[in-house]
C-alpha cells in the first residue's frame, strides 16, 4: 500500500457525511465494513501463535505421534524449508507435547545445562528450564498439572468481583488479596465454627485425594495427582485416610455458602 492510497483511504473514511451527527446509511454500512475488516486482521494478527504451535504440533503426530513419552530431535539446525514462524537457525530444536487432561499431572526430570521453554498452545511462555529458569541450569524436577475447570472459572469470578481480569495481570500480581499466613489462618477461623478439629493446609490434599477415590479414581491417577514417587506411598496415604470416615466437609461447605 503506498503512502497516496493510505491517505486516500482514511480520507475517504473521515470524510463520510454525517448529517445532524449522525452516519447516513452509505456512511453507516462503509463504517460496519471497516470494523469488519479490522476485526479480522486482529483475528489474524491473534491466531497466528495459536496456528504455528498447532501446525508444528499436526506435523510431529501425523508423523512421529504426539504422546508425552515421544520427543523429537532436529538431526541438524533448521533452514528455510522449515516452517517455524519464530525458529532460529543457531540451535538444535527438540520437541515434546503434554497433554495434561488426557494424561494427568507431569513430572518433567531434567538434566543439568539445557536450554528449554515450556508454552502453551497459544505460544505464550510458561516457565523456562535451564540458565533463563528457576533450576539455574542445575537441572530438576519440575511439575505441571492442569487445573480443573471449576477451579479456573471461580478464580475468574472472583477475580471480576474485585474489579480485574487474568489477562490484564502480570506475572508475578497475586491471585487474592491475602497472604499465605492469612489464608491459614481464615482456614482455621472457618474449621473452629464447623466444629472441626483444628488442622492446616494440608487437609484440602488429604480431601481432593480422599473425594478422588469416592468417584472411583485408580490408585495410579491419584499417585499421579499427588505427584508421589511411587505406588506405595500412595497406597499407604490413601489407606490411613479411607479408614476415616469424612462427614464434615458437609459442614464446611454450608459455612462457606
Amino acid at each position: 500500500m503506498t503512502q497516496k492510497t493510505k491517505s486516500t483511504r482514511w480520507d475517504e473514511l473521515a470524510k463520510l457525511p454525517f448529517p445532524g451527527g449522525y452516519p447516513s446509511k452509505e456512511a453507516a454500512e462503509t463504517l460496519k465494513d471497516e470494523l469488519a475488516f479490522q476485526r479480522a486482521v486482529q483475528t489474524y494478527l491473534w491466531a497466528l501463535p495459536a496456528m504455528n504451535i498447532y501446525g508444528m504440533r499436526e506435523g510431529q503426530r501425523t508423523t512421529f505421534g504426539d504422546d508425552s513419552n515421544i520427543l523429537i530431535i532436529m538431526k541438524d539446525r533448521i533452514d528455510f524449508n522449515t516452517l517455524y514462524s519464530t525458529g532460529n537457525p543457531d540451535v538444535i530444536y527438540g520437541f515434546a507435547w503434554l497433554d495434561l487432561k488426557k494424561e494427568g499431572p507431569m513430572v518433567l526430570d531434567m538434566p543439568p545445562n539445557q536450554q528449554t521453554l515450556l508454552d502453551d498452545m497459544w505460544h505464550r511462555p510458561i516457565t523456562d528450564i535451564g540458565a533463563a529458569g528457576p533450576d539455574k541450569g542445575k537441572g530438576g524436577k519440575h511439575r505441571r498439572r492442569e487445573l480443573p475447570e471449576p477451579c479456573f472459572s471461580a478464580i475468574l469470578a472472583a477475580l471480576r468481583a474485585r474489579g480485574k481480569a487474568l489477562a490484564e495481570m502480570g506475572p508475578d500480581e497475586p491471585l487474592f488479596d491475602v497472604s499465605p499466613h492469612g489464608f491459614y489462618l481464615n482456614l482455621r477461623r472457618y474449621l473452629r465454627k464447623a466444629g472441626l478439629p483444628e488442622s492446616g493446609v494440608h487437609v484440602l490434599r488429604h480431601s481432593a485425594a480422599k473425594l478422588r477415590r469416592d468417584v472411583g479414581e485408580s490408585v495410579e491417577s491419584v499417585s499421579r495427582f499427588l505427584d508421589h514417587s511411587n505406588l506405595a506411598v500412595t497406597t499407604t496415604y490413601l489407606r490411613r485416610l479411607e479408614g476415616e470416615e469424612d462427614t464434615g466437609w458437609r459442614k464446611v461447605a454450608a459455612l462457606l455458602d
